[in-house]
């Protein structure tokens, strides 16, 4: 039967992906980021986080044109099409930065009249403004996974193209809130938060070395998902001696490295998968298959207290066409969390498992967007000590998952470029690069029609 967790079919939105590559994005940065040879390129760590040439003997870079990087790939379930990319950072006189896409296994360009595998790194390019006319029909599914790759070349060994950023323009079909607790929360705590719990089972009745637990209706609607140790309790009450050999999760049967007789009485101990919900039904059906957590109430900020009142913008440099995203929700989520469970030992170690899970997992993945965003905790776990009519002890705590961006609206302009224009005398043979000269400054641009991007002119002679 198809899973849901994975899916979101709601609303269409346009969304920025930003490939940053400072350290606090959520992934390790040094880690993901791939270099053609890492004797040559390097990401620059104290000059903010950029990637550049590396200097070489003699304090010269590479005029070598096969240099590239490749970003992390990514795999935003949401995604349908790309639909613009850009390239920020500079590109100084004599160098330039072309791009092609990578589709989790190989790169691609456009060759003129289809998307081909590259497989000359010198030649197998395209400027921006190529691949953007032809992105929204590279492949993107049902993979649904990309990463860029950028080529750095210089003529000039002084100088450096250097890349600070690189955005890609995706439509997504996604609902935020959706995406953010059934498809991303919900599932990574039934996957993560794994209990232990222990149970005596009755006494054999032959001996054996194996135990069914089909066999067995335990007074709790446990369901196991590993048998970590197991012990002959009428010989080892200690349970010093682990006699399990191993544990079919299909078959449900354990099998023993040393057999049990007959009246004597198993000790299972094993991890379990409790119920894990968004409130609950009318009935309070998903209460009766404790243990259970249940996210009992989750509050969003008004857009006002936590709008930066930020704009984010991509532009194909090649038509000067841009997009906006007005003004995107950056809200902190904050999350009550009630735990159920039959037991009061049981409620206990489900509250270990919880710390543990919080402490493990600071930030969460959004299965939609593939961006991470912190988790903490903001209130102590609080015990209501008195068992409820149904005998059930409970617990509860609140989590924050912080700076959700959710850009909901979005424009199609016109970029205008700012061109800065720099002068330099002609420089003697005999000496070093001229730095600096004159600087003039050309914009057009108006107040309601922000600089988009820039472009530097070197002119020596």
């Amino acid at each position: 039967m198809p899973s849901l967790d994975n899916t979101s079919v709601s609303e269409v939105y346009r969304y920025i992906k930003e490939f940053k590559f400072s350290p606090d994005i959520g992934i390790n940065v040094g880690a993901e980021l791939v270099y053609s040879d890492s004797s040559l390129i390097m990401l620059d760590r104290q000059g903010g986080w950029k990637v550049r040439l590396k200097k070489q003997t003699g304090n010269l870079y590479s005029t070598d044109t096969d240099i590239y990087f490749r970003t992390w790939t990514t795999t935003p379930k949401a995604l349908r099409k790309l639909l613009m990319l850009q390239v920020f950072g500079s590109t100084p006189q004599d160098t330039m930065t072309r791009v092609r896409l990578y589709d989790g296994s190989d790169p691609y360009y456009w060759d003129g009249g289809a998307w081909s595998i590259a497989t000359d790194h010198d030649l197998h390019w395209n400027d921006e403004g190529t691949l953007n006319a032809n992105i929204d029909t590279f492949s993107i599914l049902p993979g649904r996974q990309f990463a860029v790759e950028v080529n750095l070349v210089t003529t000039d060994p002084y100088e450096t193209p250097v890349v600070s950023e690189i955005r890609v323009l995706m439509e997504v079909h996604i609902d935020y809130i959706e995406d953010l607790v059934f498809r991303s929360l919900i599932p990574l705590m039934k996957t993560e938060i794994r209990p232990t719990a222990n149970y005596a089972l009755p006494a054999l009745g032959a001996q054996s070395s194996t135990i069914d637990l089909n066999d067995y209706e335990l007074d709790t609607s446990f369901n196991i998902t590993d048998v970590i140790a197991v012990f002959n309790f009428s010989t080892d009450s200690e349970l010093l001696t682990d006699i399990l050999d191993s544990y079919d999760t299909g078959t449900k049967i354990i099998t023993l490295s040393t057999p049990i007789d007959v009246d004597e009485i198993p000790f299972i101990v094993f991890r379990y998968e409790p119920e894990v919900v968004y409130t609950t039904h009318q009935d309070y059906t998903e209460v009766a298959k404790v243990p259970a957590l249940i996210l009992q109430r989750l509050e969003v900020p008004i857009a006002s207290a936590y709008n930066h009142a930020a704009r984010e913008e991509v532009v194909d440099k090649g038509t000067g066409n841009a997009v906006l995203v007005y003004e995107p929700w950056r809200a902190t989520f904050d999350f009550r969390l009630h735990v159920h469970a039959d037991h009061a030992v049981d409620e206990f170690r489900l509250m270990s498992a919880i710390m543990k899970f919080l402490d493990t997992n600071k930030r969460l993945r959004s299965v939609g967007l593939d961006e991470y965003y912190r988790m903490q905790i903001i209130r102590e776990f609080r015990d209501l000590i008195t068992p409820d009519r149904a005998d059930m002890r409970r617990f509860w705590t609140r989590f924050e998952i912080m700076d959700v961006r959710m850009p909901f609206v979005s424009e199609d302009r016109q970029a205008v470029m700012k061109l800065i224009l720099k002068f330099s005398e002609p420089e003697p043979p005999h000496e070093s690069p001229v730095k600096g000269g004159s600087r003039v400054v050309i914009t057009t641009h108006t107040e309601d029609s922000p600089k988009l991007w820039e472009e530097t002119f070197e002119i020596t002679d």
